[in-house]
C-alpha cells in the first residue's frame, strides 16, 4: 500500500494505493475452503401462503406450470416402457411428484364413489352433502396434465430451502478501481430444491355424510445436489462512512437439475452476501497518522476512482 500527500485546500487532497501486491497476500493470508453462503429455510408446510414470492420462493407462471403437469403425466409411461433401466434425475423427481399431486384426482374419485353409493340416512338424521359432480368429473377425467384448468386455483411454487456456496480454491484477483475481479476460482455449490403445490384435497366428516373441499400446500418433489463450478463473480469496493469495504457479489448462479433450473440462485446468495462487508481501508486511522493534518482536519469525502491494476483511495478533507 502506498500513500500521497497533496495540498490541503479542496479537491483530492489525501490518496492511498492498494496494489496488486497487497492483493495478492490478503487474498493468500485466506483460509480456503472458504464458506461465502450457508441458508437454510424451514420447510414452509402449512404456513406457506400466496404472498409475494421472496428470492427463494418462485411462483412458476402458468406455461410453465402446464409444462410440468405433462411430465408428471408422461413420467409413468415413460418409466413402465424402461423399467429395466436406473430413473434419471428428471424422471425419478417428476415420478415423485406424479405420486403426490394424484391424491388430489383419488380423493375427488373417492368422493364421486360415495356420492354415487345409496345414501342411508344416519341415526342422528344427518343428510349427505357433496361438492359439485361436474367438477369432481372434470377433475377424475382431466387427469393430471389438465389439473391446472380443472381445480381452477392449482398453483406450484418452486423453493430453494437450503443453499451453501463454498469457495474451494484461492483466487485470482484483477483490481481496478471499484470492481475487483475474480478468476480461477472454483465453488462447491450445495443446494436442495423443493416442488410445492396449493391443490384442493375432498374428505368427509360427521359420518362421512358431509364431503367438503380443502385447499393446502403440498411438498410434491424435492431434489438434493453436491457440484463444483465455476465461479461466476467479482468483488465491489464501497466507501462507507470513513471505511472502504469489500462485498462479493455473483453474476450467475444456475443448476441444470429438476426444480432448482427454476430458481436464480445468485439472487438467494447475494441476498446474504449483501450484508457481509469486510472492511480493507480506515480512513480515519490513516488521517490519524498524518502529522498536523490529524488534529485539524477530518473527513470530508473519500472516492475511488477506476484504476486499472490497483485501488486508488482519494481524500477530501476539511478544516475542523
Amino acid at each position: 500500500m502506498t500513500s500521497n500527500t497533496n495540498s490541503l485546500a479542496g479537491g483530492n487532497d489525501l490518496s492511498a494505493k492498494i496494489d496488486q501486491t497487497a492483493a495478492d497476500k490478503l487474498i493468500n493470508s485466506v483460509k480456503f475452503p472458504l464458506t461465502l453462503v450457508s441458508l437454510s429455510t424451514p420447510p414452509p408446510g402449512i404456513l406457506l401462503t400466496e404472498e409475494v414470492a421472496n428470492d427463494n420462493e418462485i411462483i412458476l407462471k402458468a406455461e410453465r406450470v402446464k409444462e410440468l403437469l405433462d411430465a408428471f403425466a408422461k413420467a409413468s409411461l415413460t418409466n413402465i416402457q424402461s423399467t429395466s433401466e436406473i430413473p434419471d434425475d428428471e424422471t425419478k423427481f417428476n415420478l415423485e411428484a406424479l405420486g403426490n399431486i394424484s391424491e388430489t384426482i383419488e380423493s375427488a374419485k373417492a368422493c364421486l364413489r360415495a356420492m354415487e353409493a345409496p345414501q342411508t340416512p344416519t341415526t342422528a338424521g344427518q343428510l349427505f352433502s357433496f361438492p359439485d359432480k361436474a367438477y369432481l368429473e372434470a377433475i377424475v377425467n382431466g387427469g393430471v396434465e389438465g389439473l391446472l384448468e380443472t381445480t381452477k386455483g392449482l398453483e406450484l411454487k418452486a423453493i430453494c430451502s437450503d443453499l451453501r456456496v463454498i469457495a474451494d480454491n484461492i483466487p485470482n484477483l484483477g483490481l481496478n478501481g471499484t470492481k475487483v475481479s475474480i478468476s480461477n476460482s472454483k465453488i462447491t455449490v450445495k443446494a436442495t430444491g423443493q416442488l410445492w403445490a396449493r391443490i384442493p384435497s375432498f374428505h368427509c366428516s360427521r359420518w362421512c355424510t358431509r364431503w367438503t373441499i380443502s385447499w393446502r400446500w403440498v411438498r410434491l418433489a424435492s431434489v438434493s445436489v453436491s457440484v463444483t463450478v465455476d465461479l461466476d463473480a467479482y468483488i465491489e469496493i464501497l466507501p462507507k462512512g470513513k471505511i472502504l469495504n469489500a462485498r462479493a457479489h455473483i453474476n450467475n448462479l444456475r443448476l441444470a437439475y429438476p426444480i432448482l433450473k427454476e430458481i436464480p440462485l445468485e439472487k438467494i446468495a447475494n441476498s446474504q452476501l449483501e450484508d457481509k462487508l469486510i472492511p480493507i481501508f480506515d480512513a480515519g486511522s490513516f488521517i490519524a497518522c498524518v502529522p498536523v493534518v490529524n488534529s485539524r482536519f477530518g473527513i470530508e469525502s473519500i472516492s475511488i476512482p477506476n484504476v486499472a491494476g490497483s485501488i486508488q483511495i482519494d481524500i477530501a478533507i476539511k478544516q475542523v
